[in-house]
């Protein structure tokens, strides 16, 4: 990406901060990309152990996508918090993995930003999960709503097409590439956690 491309692309709030550390050498192992209103849950500390908090307001998803700097989020394990629950229908919730009910293409194709969001977060993060509203899911009272696994339930779409296509915005080559990075950030988690024991260890 050339500097005039990322000038032009927003970078989500905190994003600014956050590549400011990772310049600095902090790199964080998960980041939480809120896309929702409500950031008061990090709002005054958006870095916390290993985790960062970025947030965009629903707003700045665009159909078509390719609006967001995400490469603050490069090599980390992401979960999107969708506030608004863009990724699901009351008569079609995501459930978890083995439970996922599968959208259609026409209601994929409805909630295209969100789906694209999805797929430009893929280009730059390890591991991909996202989370919709409590209110889009039969969720029993008082249980957290269901983490989906993006490559997961891309897949799932694509055995639910007749031609076992990928869907729209979750293409084969982007899978092939996200499967690589996740084995990347699976090292470097590998790598993090000796490196921890070992100092546990020498103290």
């Amino acid at each position: 990406m050339g500097a005039g491309e990322s000038a032009m692309k927003i970078l989500p709030a905190f994003g600014q901060r956050l590549m400011k550390r990772r310049f600095a050498g902090w790199h964080p192992l998960y980041v939480a990309l809120v896309v929702g209103e409500d950031w008061s849950a990090f709002a005054q500390e958006p870095f916390v152990g290993e985790l960062a908090c970025i947030a965009i307001k629903p707003r700045d998803m665009k159909p078509g996508g390719g609006t967001l700097d995400l490469r603050c989020v490069a090599g980390a394990a992401v979960t999107v918090f969708d506030q608004v629950g863009a990724a699901g229908e009351l008569d079609a919730p995501v459930g978890g993995a083995g439970d996922a009910v599968v959208m259609t293409v026409e209601q994929q194709a409805g909630r295209a930003p969100f789906f694209y969001l999805l797929r430009d977060v893929a280009e730059w993060s390890g591991p991909l999960e996202f989370v919709t509203a409590a209110a889009v899911y039969d969720v029993p009272p008082g249980k957290p709503p269901y983490r989906v696994s993006a490559p997961l339930y891309a897949f799932e779409c694509k055995l639910a097409d007749p031609g076992r296509a990928w869907p729209w915005w979750w293409p084969e080559s982007l899978d092939k590439a996200h499967a690589e990075k996740i084995s990347a950030w699976c090292e470097a988690a590998r790598a993090r956690a000796a490196g921890a024991t070992s100092r546990r260890r020498a103290a």
